[in-house]
């Protein structure tokens, strides 16, 4: 009997990123080689700084080694469940943004790992940090596996292109919410966790990048990150141990009100 190959969709959402999708596409066309396929595809939501064609140009040069999808803009989550339900063809899932970078051995070691571990359909991993007047350090310092979802409602632990699940479970949960929440991948992942249990390697396999132009400094900039948090906990009461979410937005205020007080103090 033939055997069969299993096909890990990569989804690289590009925005205005035009000096960095180059490392970010070269990260996950040298992957490993494994029993295993890459179905690379990048989706432009309508950047103005020149990335349509830069990634053309990549393209071309790779002989067409992915797909490339240009549209109007639309937001992060209309575009990754656009370029999941729409395009995407693996039976498994990740997603790496188009600042980041992936360890070579990524894909091959987390495809083994949700492998070897059945009951898990979402695995993973930790994450560098790194960036100009940033020491690189470790993205997180302690993560979890099993079930997960009650340490998920403190706080989110697993770091932003780390992850890899099986497509089914992106179907069975609904994809990532397209009401204009921020933190779509906090929000993601407590829908997974409330539908499997989460394996993780304890290794840094994704290169992260810091800057002032990234989403979550944004926030923190202009004091919507609590509001942001607060709209994930609301939207997912039903599914969350009500002590716990009372808990980690008391939590989250007070480390906002601190990071606040840090920040005046500085200037």
């Amino acid at each position: 009997m033939e055997e069969i190959i299993p096909t890990v969709s990569v989804i690289i959402p590009s925005y205005n990123h035009v000096n960095y999708i180059e490392q970010a596409i070269s990260s996950v066309l040298e992957q490993e080689p494994g029993s295993y396929k890459i179905d690379l595809i990048v989706i432009d939501d309508g950047s103005s700084d020149g990335s349509v064609e830069a990634i053309e140009a990549i393209r071309v040069a790779t002989s067409g080694a992915f797909r490339f999808i240009a549209k109007q803009n639309e937001g992060l989550c209309k575009t990754l469940n656009r370029a999941i339900r729409d395009y995407a063809c693996g039976d498994y899932v990740a997603i790496l943004a188009s600042d980041d970078m992936w360890d070579l051995s990524k894909v091959r070691r987390q495809l083994d790992c949700l492998l070897a571990n059945p009951a898990c359909r979402l695995t993973y991993c930790n994450a560098t940090t790194f960036g100009p007047d940033h020491i690189s350090r470790p993205a997180q310092r302690v993560q979890f596996s099993g079930s997960v979802k009650h340490f998920l409602t403190l706080y989110n632990f697993v770091p932003a292109g780390t992850v890899m699940y099986q497509r089914r479970l992106f179907d069975q949960i609904g994809g990532y919410d397209e009401n204009g929440l921020k933190l779509e991948d906090w929000d993601f992942l407590l829908r997974a966790a409330d539908a499997t249990k989460f394996c993780y390697l304890k290794d840094a396999l994704l290169d992260y990048r810091i800057h002032d132009n990234s989403a979550m400094a944004r926030m923190r900039a202009n004091g919507t990150l609590f509001d942001e948090k607060l709209r994930v906990m609301q939207k997912n009461k039903r599914i969350l141990n009500p002590f716990l979410r009372v808990l980690s937005l008391c939590v989250h205020y007070i480390q906002g009100r601190l990071a606040q007080r840090a920040a005046r103090y500085k200037s």
